[in-house]
């Protein structure tokens, strides 16, 4: 049986390499098409993300998926959120860790949001909140191939002393098993196979 194509509208080839490991099992292959659309201002990533998804199926006019997500810091009322992807490119982690360098609360979580269009422009929006963690006094020096942000460097979910992207890079089943468990991947993935 060949298996059926979904566009993934990223120029992350991280995001597509995660989503890809859920698709096999049930006929399904992510296919990356990165595409200028723009980056709309909104107070929430599922506004984000659904806005790109329409934008991104008016063009192509084809089954696909558009993903979005979201750092919030608890002390600065969930900024950046919506806003991430401009803190990125403007301070980066490592001045997301300056910022924090006086504050004694660094807590803070991710929020994402997948839109999935079907081939006849049916819209279903998947919504995560990350489970809570900290940010890290320094950001990671180290990479790996599979990293979807810069972000991965300095957060250090709860219950481990490491960042996600050290967790990631070691393919921790335990985070993995954990996580599978409210990730928009696995809601999208568990939509499908349930069509």
């Amino acid at each position: 049986m060949e298996n059926k194509e979904i566009l993934f509208v990223t120029g992350n080839a991280g995001k597509v390499t995660s989503l890809n490991k859920y698709m096999p099992e049930i006929g399904y292959k992510i296919i990356q098409m990165d595409l200028s659309i723009i980056e709309p201002q909104a107070d929430t990533v599922e506004e984000v993300c659904l806005a790109k998804a329409k934008e991104a199926y008016a063009i192509l006019g084809k089954s696909l998926v558009v993903n979005d997500s979201g750092f919030c810091i608890d002390e600065l009322n969930d900024f950046p959120g919506p806003y991430t992807k401009y803190v990125i490119e403007t301070i980066g982690a490592e001045g997301i860790v300056r910022m924090m360098d006086n504050l004694k609360n660094r807590n803070c979580h991710f929020v994402q949001a997948l839109t999935y269009v079907d081939e006849n422009g049916q819209m279903k929006t998947f919504s995560e909140n990350s489970e809570q963690g900290i940010i890290a006094k320094a950001v990671d020096p180290d990479s790996h191939p599979d990293d979807w942000s810069d972000l991965w460097r300095i957060y250090i979910p709860n219950g481990y002393d490491k960042t996600l992207n050290q967790i990631i890079g070691k393919d921790d089943a335990a985070f993995h098993e954990r996580k599978k468990k409210t990730a928009v991947f696995s809601q999208f993935a568990d939509y499908l196979a349930e069509k």
